[in-house]
């Protein structure tokens, strides 16, 4: 590209890493090799990155010399700002939308999630009606390595729900089998839950290519990353207050609890997996849905997901059991309360190195607002033997709402905050 067409009329070098779905990292894979942060950032960009384009940093691209063709991306990836060029002509920035009759649709059909297309929110479906299965799609939610997740309603009863396709690629014929028969299994395992904590899952089927999907409660709120984003520099304000905080993890507990207690491990617990409510409840996405997205340790040895929110035992490719969704609880908790991870790092190795050995930073030097009774709380969430963190979700919760109690007794405000007496 760079040496016989050089569309970018300037020298340069690029690392790329092509991921299709998700990385795939076996047992006797020699991380150090494939598992570097370029390869984590060209996945996430791979994710959002229209076909044939070459996305750049903005690092990169304020080196360049003839920075014609580029335009900002639509989105940070991992905080970095990135820039697109493609060989294609760029589509003109859209328009605000106007006031008027919406463009004529297709025929009423039965679709694929990739011929679906992106609707806005406002849209009414009069005319042609995209579906997946019985259900009228209104517009899609977010779409990732895996799939994609759709709004849409349920024309036999009205109600409004969220569609989540998995998508299963090129698999072979065989492994495709064998991965629906687990899909269906864990989908009904899930969907026999009813918990008011935990997303209910209403329905699966397949669409017409072949993609296993799921069809559960729509929530109208934001998921935690959403939320907790971390304010600008100098932005002291924090977005949800610390009572508030606790009670969402005690929420959050409580729902792992009842999973548990069903025999149930979510395996994939992280900021994006929490919905909360504009009234403050907060519901677990994708139970059951994260072992069937492969996002564990497997009998076959395959490592996928997201190592900063993982147990030590998932990326040893140990047992796992409901103590691994609590050390995820714990890694959760952390971010919560700090806004720091409590494993960082550039890489993989880095990050999975330091969960599995490396004990994190206390909560209270990180912010000293915080309570003293928290750090207790976390780091027994955080122990990295199974036996030594709590044995049951529902103690944590316990221990959190009698951390809220006092914090309420005590004013609210805790020592050394702003305010404080």
């Amino acid at each position: 590209f760079n040496e016989n067409d050089n569309k970018l009329r300037t020298p340069f070098k690029v690392r790329c890493g092509i991921n299709e779905g998700e990385v795939q990292i076996f047992e006797d894979s020699k991380l150090e090799k494939i598992a570097d942060r370029v390869i984590d950032v060209a996945g996430h960009m791979q994710k959002q990155a229209r076909p044939d384009t070459l996305w750049l940093s903005s690092e990169v691209y304020d080196r360049l010399a003839d920075r014609s063709g580029f335009r900002p991306g639509k989105e940070e990836v991992d905080g970095l700002k990135v820039f697109e060029w493609s060989t294609e002509p760029m589509p003109p920035e859209p328009k605000p939308a106007r006031p008027g009759p919406l463009p004529p649709k297709p025929a009423l059909a039965t679709m694929s999630p990739a011929d679906v297309p992106i609707l806005d929110a406002d849209a009414t479906l009069d005319g042609g009606v995209h579906r997946i299965g019985r259900y009228e799609i209104m517009h899609e939610l977010g779409r990732g390595a895996m799939g994609a997740v759709y709004q849409a309603r349920d024309p036999q009863i009205g109600r409004i729900v969220a569609i989540k396709v998995i998508m299963v690629g090129t698999t072979s014929p065989d492994a495709l089998e064998d991965y629906k028969q687990r899909f269906y299994r864990e989908a009904q395992t899930a969907g026999a839950m009813a918990h008011p904590g935990i997303v209910t899952i209403y329905d699966m089927a397949e669409d017409t290519d072949g993609n296993p999907y799921l069809v559960m409660e729509f929530v109208e709120g934001k998921t935690l990353d959403k939320i907790l984003t971390p304010p600008k520099p100098g932005d002291l304000r924090d977005p949800i207050p610390l009572k508030q905080k606790l009670d969402i993890a005690a929420q959050v507990a409580d729902a792992l609890d009842y999973a548990h207690r069903r025999k149930v491990i979510h395996r994939d617990i992280k900021p994006a997996n929490i919905l909360v409510t504009p009234e403050g409840k907060a519901k677990i996405a994708d139970f059951g849905i994260a072992k069937m997205a492969g996002t564990h340790m497997t009998h076959t040895g395959l490592l996928v997901g997201t190592p900063a929110f993982m147990s030590p035992e998932q990326i040893t490719g140990g047992d796992v059991d409901s103590r691994s969704d609590i050390f995820s609880f714990g890694v959760l908790a952390y971010w919560m309360f700090t806004g720091q991870r409590a494993f960082p790092g550039e890489a993989i190795t880095q990050i999975a190195y330091k969960v599995v050995h490396t004990p994190p930073v206390p909560l209270r030097e990180v912010n000293p607002t915080l309570p003293a009774d928290l750090d207790p709380i976390v780091f027994k969430c955080l122990a990295k033997k199974p036996e030594d963190r709590y044995q049951a979700a529902r103690e944590i919760a316990s221990d959190l709402e009698t951390l809220k109690a006092k914090q309420l007794l005590a004013g609210v405000t805790p020592p050394g905050a702003p305010g404080a007496r």
